[in-house]
């Protein structure tokens, strides 16, 4: 077993350019491995010193996987032997690369212990995220966007909300049975990350309009990344969030907002989606993308935006605490 470095230079390479890189974040579940810089701040409450060591543990936790991916990258690209490659990458059939290279290789160890890590790791990582989506939820209940009294209480010793627990256990027991393969729920929980993403530039643009250029570039580079999804996984993204938007919108209607509000805040990320979804051109997609990010991140938009965030109970619940404040 040696390096071979001529593997790096083979003529076939030239073939791959930026679409089978940007392919590969989504299929090959990179994005899904680079989030858990996510926990830190899920568990942000819970952290000493947060205001130093939350930056800190997402940049490391960002350095620390890139590095990880690309030495098992450069690994697996040196190792495999060269007379395989006759026809190039695309001619390898592997079904599991670094499993099945070590197993050629004769290193069988190496095979169990990457089959014992394949159980290991995403049990581990599902616990994880099982705590930081609770949190999620208990801080859409604290901003007015689920019902506070049901998952707005943390439980006094273990500063959990077992209702937001169990809404997730839930979901996420859903999202299983209906998945045909592990492979096909990773790439839907990343187009759900992209999402998550979204949200970052759109913030950008809607809090400091000085930053609109850079959050547009951003948002459409996310929004190409979204159609590399493969049309079966895009379409049940796009259904199980409409679901939930549905589920959603009626928990808020039931808890005071007007039905037109709901609809203006509700359908123009809902019309973006399925929009990107039905014609999948590079082109196209950066045009409704940047026509939808210059609506979205409207002054007027934002200001209808910042007028429904706290609705109903939350709202009389905020006047109280001003009014409060106010005479002491």
């Amino acid at each position: 077993m040696r390096f071979d470095t001529s593997n790096f230079t083979l003529d076939t390479n030239s073939q791959y350019g930026v679409g089978s890189a940007i392919t590969a974040i989504i299929s090959a579940g990179l994005i899904y491995s680079y989030n858990g810089f996510q926990l830190a701040v899920a568990f942000a409450s819970e952290i000493e010193n947060p205001k130093r060591n939350i930056p800190l543990s997402i940049i490391l936790s960002i350095i620390i996987v890139m590095l990880v991916y690309m030495l098992l990258q450069l690994s697996f690209m040196g190792s495999v032997p060269h007379s395989m490659l006759a026809s190039g990458w695309s001619s390898l059939n592997f079904h599991s690369p670094l499993i099945n290279l070590a197993m050629l290789l004769g290193v069988n160890f190496l095979a169990m212990i990457l089959i014992a890590d394949s159980i290991v790791s995403p049990s581990g990582t599902g616990y994880s995220y099982l705590g930081g989506a609770s949190r999620m939820f208990y801080a859409m209940a604290k901003e007015g966007q689920m019902p506070k009294k049901t998952i707005g209480k943390l439980h006094p010793e273990y500063n959990l909300c077992r209702r937001s627990l169990l809404i997730n256990f839930t979901l996420t027991a859903i999202f299983l049975w209906n998945s045909d393969s592990w492979a096909s729920l990773m790439v839907i929980v990343t187009g759900y990350h992209l999402i998550g993403y979204m949200a970052a530039p759109i913030s950008m643009g809607a809090i400091k309009p000085s930053t609109k250029l850079f959050g547009l570039i951003v948002f459409c580079i996310l929004g190409v990344m979204m159609s590399t999804l493969p049309a079966n996984d895009f379409l049940k993204m796009n259904l199980s969030i409409s679901i939930l938007m549905v589920i959603y919108g009626s928990i808020q209607i039931a808890r005071g907002m007007k039905v037109k509000t709901l609809l203006v805040l509700s359908t123009p990320f809902l019309t973006y989606l399925w929009l990107i979804y039905f014609y999948q051109n590079m082109y196209y997609i950066m045009l409704v993308s940047a026509l939808f990010y210059v609506l979205i991140t409207h002054k007027e938009y934002v200001r209808l935006c910042k007028e429904t965030q706290f609705i109903a109970d939350d709202a009389a619940e905020i006047a109280v605490n001003v009014n409060q404040a106010q005479r002491a």
